[in-house]
């Protein structure tokens, strides 16, 4: 078996290498400077200041919260090869999470598939699985951790495990023993784990009952492992989508996005109007107190903050802020009230800004959203009861002001992100931005990058859902890109919040390891150091477009309040 290991492997690189782009992301200077002592306290690397301009060491993420080290079937990128992306890329830290689903047919002659939207049909189920969580652990334990290689003195791994089943989950607490006992000492990390994910639903996904508040009872099997997670000390990372408004990106499911549990929304109105606020009319009947067919948007809120109140000391990675491709038009504003609320009644709750389809759908795609599909007149989930509750002209400012921060940068998204889709901050970045900066604390960088080289010929999945076949082979160049993609929201987020969200400080914080790394200062510009400054070694004081926008927007907030008082 070795030896055929070695064999298939040896094919597997051959394959990687002919597909390789070597044009670099980095310049050789910017990759120098990313490294382990560039964050490790007391060394002098720690001592020199982040340059955050093009020129300089630049906004590309160091932090890789979200990492699929393997895809859901077929063979992954080889180990040696991906890692020397990740390196080459500037990455320092990530969390290496397998894939812990595989797609199953029902019939074994049927096509095969990596993907489950190649193959949505219930002849595919996605299914819990251990597998890529154990190929992990055998690279980690034998090359990763062999000093020979010297792997560990150029990127700190998180192992994480991800094969917990939340919906079936009478077993997770024994095999989670089990996996660790075959590999001692080599996970810290549990997740991605799915609550509610509706891109699998064509893959069986409602096929089992979802998870109900009562399943976090004591006694119950989801309360025994999440106790266990609380226990180890160990993160999670948590897929809960916050509800759903369409099925586009899911074949033969158009439709099907209903409120799943109306009778319940209705009896626990008076939670739903306390947390949503002025909100509440938009989402529900206030003469019945019943959801409204937006409902559905936020169906799931409930339900996550029921997990977060019941064990208030696991710490919690929200995966894509709840975000999907099958939740498109919940209001910002609505969203940063979910989010502001569940952060302000739970410490240990985080949101990744993982998947580079929140880039591309949501933040960073100008020309493809407009201001007036935000308006009130224009949202189904905005009532307009005063300026605040969405001020377009202040969101219209805000951008044009974001903007001068993007064109520093928009040339090196444009060689090497997805040019056709990222052109520049939305109105809803924006409209994030106030949100993203009062709670800079508690965002974290990923890039939900799915490590994977299955050959369109030998994983087509299904013609009447791909054709023609692409299978799901990566390379560099694409590693680059969802990388490019994801890291473009930085170039928007003032010095403190870079330092915070971007070089790692809440990432070091969360993982217990702040008293080994920080993040470096971020340096002064030649104006902010005076005449004769060079911005070598001092923290910048935010004087910078990002600095302008904060002040931007205090002052039209005062100004505002003052309009309004009088």
């Amino acid at each position: 078996p070795m030896v055929r290991r070695l064999k298939y492997e040896s094919r597997r690189m051959a394959e990687v290498e002919a597909i390789e782009d070597n044009d670099a992301l980095l310049t050789g200077e910017q990759e120098a400077g990313r490294t382990l002592a560039r964050f490790t306290k007391g060394d002098a690397a720690n001592e020199k200041c982040w340059d955050r301009s093009a020129s300089g060491d630049g906004y590309i993420s160091v932090v890789d919260i979200h990492n699929h080290a393997h895809p859901f079937e077929g063979p992954n990128v080889p180990f040696a090869n991906y890692f020397d992306w990740m390196e080459e890329h500037g990455i320092v830290f990530t969390v290496f999470m397998g894939l812990g689903q595989r797609i199953v047919k029902s019939n074994e002659g049927d096509p095969n598939c990596c993907y489950y939207l190649h193959c949505p049909t219930d002849n595919y189920t996605v299914t819990p699985s251990d597998m890529s969580d154990r190929l992990n652990a055998d690279w980690y334990t034998t090359e990763y951790k062999n000093s020979t290689n010297g792997y560990e003195d150029k990127i700190k791994i998180f192992l994480s495990s991800t094969f917990p089943d939340l919906q079936n989950p009478q077993n997770n607490t024994v095999d989670l023993d089990a996996l660790e006992a075959d590999y001692p000492g080599a996970f810290s990390w549990v997740g991605e784990i799915n609550l509610v994910k509706h891109a699998l639903a064509a893959n069986g996904f409602f096929n089992s009952p979802t998870v109900k508040e009562s399943d976090f009872e004591a006694g119950k099997p989801l309360n025994d492992f999440f106790t266990q997670i609380v226990n180890k000390g160990w993160p999670v990372t948590i897929h809960a989508d916050i509800g759903c408004d369409n099925f586009l990106a899911v074949p033969g499911w158009e439709g099907k996005c209903v409120v799943e549990d109306s009778t319940g929304a209705a009896a626990d109105y008076e939670w739903w109007k306390e947390f949503l606020g002025i909100h509440y009319a938009a989402f529900f009947d206030e003469a019945t107190n019943t959801p409204l067919e937006n409902f559905r948007k936020i169906q799931y809120v409930k339900l996550f903050d029921s997990l977060l109140s019941a064990f208030p000391d696991l710490k919690v990675t929200w995966a894509h802020m709840g975000l999907s491709k099958e939740l498109l038009r919940l209001h910002p504003v609505v969203h940063n009230v979910i989010l502001k609320n569940l952060f302000d009644a739970h410490p240990n709750l985080y949101a990744d800004i993982s998947w580079d389809i929140i880039a591309q759908l949501y933040l960073m795609n100008y020309a493809g959203m407009g201001i007036e599909e935000l308006k009130d007149e224009a949202h189904e989930d905005i009532i307009s009861v005063s300026e605040v509750t969405f001020n377009s002209t202040y969101i219209e400012d805000l951008r044009d002001v974001l903007f001068e921060g993007w064109l520093e940068h928009d040339q090196h998204v444009d060689e090497f992100g997805s040019t056709e889709k990222i052109d520049g901050p939305t109105y809803s970045m924006a409209a994030y931005f106030d949100l993203i900066h009062d709670y800079s604390d508690r965002f974290l960088t990923g890039t939900d990058f799915v490590s994977s080289l299955g050959t369109p010929e030998d994983w087509p999945g299904l013609a009447e859902f791909k054709s023609p076949a692409t299978g799901c082979m990566k390379n560099k160049a694409n590693h680059a890109r969802q990388l490019t993609d994801t890291s473009s929201i930085n170039m928007l987020l003032d010095d403190d919040a870079f330092r915070k969200i971007v070089l790692g400080e809440n990432f070091f914080r969360m993982t217990g390891t702040s008293d080994m790394y920080q993040a470096p200062t971020i340096c002064k510009s030649p104006e902010e150091e005076g005449p004769g400054g060079d911005g070598s070694s001092k923290k910048s004081d935010g004087s910078s477009p990002f600095h302008v926008a904060m002040t931007f927007g205090m002052a039209f907030a005062f100004a505002s309040l003052f309009q309004w008082w009088n």
